[in-house]
Order: structure tokens, then sequence, then C-alpha cells
């Protein structure tokens, strides 16, 4: 029983995204408007302008079952070369709440024939506030971090950097590899605090195959999330898109899968509302213990050079 209770925990802890003596951000669950916020040389990676909201919740069955609210918007700072974005993300936590706003930069290399290859170097400020509500907190040693944080806000700022390279910037009409990995929080210790953040890094490979004259996409991808004692949690999103109408996605993991259903709302051949939803199922041990998740966003993208 104990070697079970042990597995199911350590199961949650990255999903759940918090522990005693750090403070850690949640794994990424498959929203490609908000990426930056794990890899910041993702941010308008495309040179598309998107801004939308989404929710987020890994799973349901209990009180207390985290639940998410993000906004993000990603854009060109200068087509072909910058990018950046801003996401704000609310969080709850049985007891805690957590806000967190993340700014992000890049900078893009252009390489290769006519320079269609490109490589982004990111760089990200990263403000957090976890506020703790315990009216009766049960401490074990004098020097507890829960000691003073019962009814208190712990507040951090952090770095991140990363890298994401692309096989071609002509991400709407040609077959193209991509390939990105990052760290956010970058930096593990803040002097003089009680709670520290926790590394968190993130690496992803993928590709997006066009076929019948560019009007369907069909991309294959694999996210990795790492974060503290060599926890690892691989992910791989299959999405098949018809372009300026669906697309269908799934979502692999270890104890997860997660099929899900977008749509979009043609404002013109460029500009679009894109509406999803999906729902998470568990297996295995930790299926004894949680229930279904959801997620669900939706967003406004225009294409290069049209905005």
């Amino acid at each position: 029983m104990k070697n079970s209770i042990f597995s199911i925990a350590a199961a949650l802890l990255l999903l759940f995204a918090r522990a005693g003596k750090t403070q850690q951000l949640a794994y990424h669950y498959g929203l490609d408007g908000n990426a930056f916020a794990w890899n910041p040389a993702m941010a308008g990676k495309y040179d598309y302008l998107s801004v939308g909201a989404a929710f987020h919740q890994p799973w349901s069955g209990f009180e207390g079952a985290p639940a998410q609210l993000n906004a993000f918007f990603e854009f060109p700072v200068t087509l072909k070369k910058m990018g950046g974005g801003f996401a704000v993300t609310a969080e709850e936590i049985g007891a805690s709440r957590t806000l967190a706003m993340v700014l992000a930069y890049n900078y893009k290399l252009r390489f290769g024939y006519r320079g269609r290859r490109q490589l982004s170097l990111g760089l990200a400020a990263r403000y957090s506030r976890l506020d703790v509500r315990l009216p009766d907190p049960v401490v074990n040693a004098p020097d507890d971090p829960l000691i003073g944080l019962s009814r208190n806000a712990y507040k951090t700022i952090n770095l991140g950097v990363g890298l994401f390279f692309s096989s071609s910037q002509e991400y709407f009409s040609e077959n193209l590899f991509f390939a990105g990995i990052a760290a956010i929080p970058a930096i593990p210790y803040v002097p003089e605090e009680k709670i520290s953040p926790a590394v968190h890094a993130s690496a992803m490979a993928g590709a997006s195959l066009k076929f019948d004259d560019d009007s369907w996409f069909f991309e294959p991808v694999v996210w990795v999330d790492y974060s503290v004692e060599n926890l690892f949690y691989p992910q791989l999103s299959l999405k098949i898109e018809r372009d300026l109408y669906y697309w269908l996605r799934l979502q692999i993991a270890s104890n997860s899968i997660a099929p899900g259903f977008g749509y979009m709302v043609n404002l013109n051949d460029n500009t679009q509302i894109r509406i999803s939803v999906s729902g998470r199922f568990f297996f295995g041990r930790l299926s004894a213990y949680v229930q279904r998740g959801m997620d669900g966003a939706v967003a406004y993208r225009s294409q290069p050079g049209y905005y």
C-alpha cells in the first residue's frame, strides 16, 4: 500500500506542480498559443499574431483539484527577425493560489538556402505570487517552510531561456521539422527566502507535414517536461488539421490519453477565431485516485502580413 501511495504521489507531483520547498511550473498541456510560457524562443515562432484565453483542469474527482485560467498574446516584433509574447496564469490548488506572468522575447537567426531555416534565441522574465491559506498548518520542525506562509504570500521573479529551430519559416506551405529546448524558471535559488523556485526544463521535437495542395496538415510532436528530483513527463501529440476548417488532436502520456477537437471561424482567408476543447482520461494506478480532466480555449490568429 505504501508503494502504491508513493507511486501516485510521484505521478501527481509533476502535474500538481507544487512542493513544500519549491515553487514549480506545471507541465505543458498542448496548447499552441501559450507554449512560449515554457519556451520563450517559441513566441511568434512563425510570425503570426495570436491572442486568446484558456481553461485547464488537469484532473478532477476531489475537493481542491487544480484549476487554471490563462490569457496569452504572441506576436512578431519584427517580421522574420523578432518575436514576443505575454501570458498570465491564475491557478488554484486546494489552499494555494498562484498568479504568474511571463514576458517573452526572441531573436531569429536565419540561415540556409535563401535564409529559410531559423534558430530562435529566447529570453523570458517570470513573476509569480503564491498565496497559501492554511487555518491550522501542521508542521514538524521549527524551520518548516510552511511556518509564516499559512496566511502570507510568496513572490518571486525569475528568468527563462530557450532555443527553437525550424527547418523552414514557411509554416503554411512547406513540410518542416522543428525542435526546442528551454529552462524556465532557470535560476533555482532565491537568497533569503524560505521557498525557492524549482528549475523546470522542457524539450520538444516534431514535424508539420502538408498534403493535398497544403489543405491538410499532419503534426506529430513529442514534448518532455523535466522537474524536481529527476521527474520526467513525456507526451506524444498527434494532430491533423484541415486548413481553415477544423482539427483533431490526440495526446498520449504514460498515465493518460487526451482527445481533442478544434474548429475555426474564418473572418477572412488569413484570420480565424480558433476554438478548441479536449478531455483527459487516466488509466493505470492513477485512475483509481483521480477523474477526467478537461481543457478549453479560444484564440484569434492572423497570419503574416494580414494585421
